[in-house]
């Protein structure tokens, strides 16, 4: 915008005129006239202040700059948006498959007991809690599948994928990836300060600073003026014929005038060494003055001009002070104060994002070790709790609560790896990292 105000302006216009009335001459004598007239214009002219607006255009090109570093954080934003759905893709899909466990162990225990009380070794009892359980496990396998076909939809949305297609992710278990050796644990937070968002805010401040230059140009420094003029004007009309009375004495004495100036004439040709071309040349203007005032009394009315051309050229400094000016000076300045607070807080926000997915990525850490700890302690438990059922030395309520905390387990392991996983997408993204060319390695 601000360099379009290096470029001319152009004008075109053109009117007609009617002038019907009594006028005045250039020798102060009075006419009635009845004239029409065409004008016509084109010009081009340039006006500006050469310092305001070349910081003005320097301050477009850094919002410029700021616009790409836009389109390039919400390309990364985009990026994190499709890991964290994926990853929830893949821990629905994870739970879907811990619970059909779940429903296959259940249907497996309900079996036993009912053999059990077939067999007059068995309670009725643990038959029915056997039911029970199961049918709260199948409860569960339903709702893992909404979740899957939930996450498949939001995913497919932002994929401009077709919903309807059901998305099957191509990892069958959650696996915690391996941050790439991009950086290192210290440089995330000099990274986060340099990341696209960040980046444009500083643009933008350093934008502001500009206009404010401009603003100080345009209150101090002259104003370059540059025009270019082309008119013409052109028309017909009709003059009112002259009084009869004043008319025939000017024509008379035109023409007594000019009989005396060529009497003089010819005594001066007659006379050696008079001023001959003196006496002719006043001679011959007394009969041109003679022939106009009797054209003027006996010729037409009608006068027609053809269209004149007319060119003009101007350039000129100029140079004017306005309170307004001073007021635009202390506006601009209070928005560059801004854009740079703006900027200075997205730079620590942007530190900050990088130490708590940090943080987020050692809990993530320790809970997982916690978790695969407890999946082993729960498949021995679920083991031998089975064993002494089976042996009538156990109830059904070890088996049943062995199997639960079997499944929760598993379903922690696979959570805490989400966590973990979307953690360090988290961090990437904070240091400015991801981009659509991510793709997280396993152990």
């Amino acid at each position: 915008m601000a360099s379009k105000a290096l470029l001319p302006t152009f004008e075109v216009g053109g009117g007609v005129t009617r002038t019907d009335g009594m006028v005045q001459g250039a020798f102060g004598d009075f006419r009635d006239v009845d004239a029409r007239g065409v004008t016509g214009g084109l010009a081009a002219g340039l006006r500006l202040n050469i310092g305001a607006r070349v910081y003005e255009a320097m301050a477009a090109r850094r919002d410029e700059d700021a616009a790409l570093l836009d389109s390039l954080n919400a390309q990364q934003q985009l990026v994190l948006r499709v890991v964290e759905l994926y990853e929830n893709l893949v821990l629905s899909k994870v739970a879907l498959d811990i619970n059909q466990q779940l429903v296959e162990s259940s249907q497996e225990f309900e079996h036993i007991a009912s053999v059990r009380h077939e067999g007059g070794i068995g309670l009725g009892a643990d038959v029915a809690r056997a039911q029970a359980n199961l049918a709260a496990s199948r409860q569960q396998l339903v709702q893992s599948e909404n979740l899957w076909r939930t996450t498949s939809v939001r995913l497919a949305v932002v994929l401009r994928f077709e919903p309807s297609v059901l998305l099957v992710p191509a990892e069958t278990a959650l696996e915690p990836w391996q941050l790439p050796p991009a950086a290192t644990e210290s440089a995330y937070p000099d990274l986060a300060t340099q990341r696209p968002d960040v980046e444009s805010l500083r643009t933008r401040a350093e934008a502001a600073e500009q206009l404010v230059r401009a603003r100080w140009w345009d209150l101090v420094a002259p104003e370059l003026n540059v025009e270019w003029r082309l008119s013409g004007i052109g028309g017909e009309g009709h003059k009112a014929s002259p009084e009869t009375g004043p008319a025939v004495s000017s024509a008379a004495g035109s023409a007594g005038r000019s009989v005396a100036a060529w009497q003089n004439a010819a005594d001066a040709l007659a006379t050696p060494g008079a001023n001959t071309f003196a006496a002719l040349s006043s001679a011959a203007g007394s009969g041109g003055r003679s022939f106009y005032a009797y054209r003027n009394l006996f010729g037409s009315t009608r006068q027609e001009e053809d269209f004149e051309r007319q060119e003009r050229y101007g350039i000129w400094l100029n140079w004017s002070l306005s309170f307004a000016k001073f007021d635009r000076i202390r506006e601009q300045r209070a928005t560059a104060e801004i854009a740079g607070l703006r900027a200075d807080r997205a730079e620590e926000a942007a530190i900050a994002e990088v130490h708590q997915a940090q943080y987020d990525i050692q809990s993530a850490m320790q809970a997982l070790a916690l978790a695969n700890d407890e999946v082993a302690a729960s498949e021995t438990s679920h083991r031998l709790s089975r064993a002494r059922f089976t042996a009538g030395t156990a109830i059904a309520f070890e088996v049943l609560d062995a199997q639960d905390a079997l499944a929760d387990a598993r379903l922690k392991v696979a959570r805490y790896s989400a966590d973990l996983n979307l953690a360090q997408a988290r961090l990437l993204t904070a240091a400015g990292l991801i981009d659509g060319n991510f793709h997280p390695t396993g152990p």
